[in-house]
């Protein structure tokens, strides 16, 4: 956020009904395996909180879908994602959206990983456009 100003909307914004759960974020990735650099931001048991308090969501239906992934699903229609690299970094940048399975963990569960334009463009993601696993958890 810059000082004395508000939120920075994405680049190019679509207008629909919305709640956030990370704005204006600053992630610092570091090299893992491969020398990949990644960031994980786990959500589980977080979702419902962070709608809270940096969404301002305050309808207990909407927090009570957000407590499972069926719940997420009939809330959720998309997630907007919008990354800003640091000029100097020429790197991809990859957004993963990761369910645990309900057996395996990270085996069985739905796995979604999209590369992000790096310039601010906000990047939509259609969650009917995906198949999902019915052991996600």
């Amino acid at each position: 956020m810059t000082e004395g100003r508000g939120p920075l909307a994405p680049k190019d914004p679509v207008e629909r009904s919305r709640l956030y759960i990370m704005l204006d974020t600053v992630i610092e990735a570091s090299p893992r395996m491969k020398g990949k650099a990644s960031q994980e931001i786990f959500l589980d048991g977080r979702l419902v909180s962070k709608a809270k308090y940096v969404g301002g969501v305050t309808d207990e239906k909407i927090l009570g879908l957000l407590e499972s992934c069926t719940g997420f699903h009939k809330l959720v229609h998309s997630i907007g994602v919008s990354v800003k690299a640091d000029k100097e970094y020429d790197g991809d940048i990859d957004f993963v959206l990761q369910n645990y399975g309900k057996g395996e963990a990270y085996e069985s569960g739905t796995l979604i990983r999209v590369p992000c334009p790096t310039d601010g463009t906000e990047l939509i993601l259609e969650l009917d456009d995906y198949d999902w696993s019915t052991d996600d958890d």
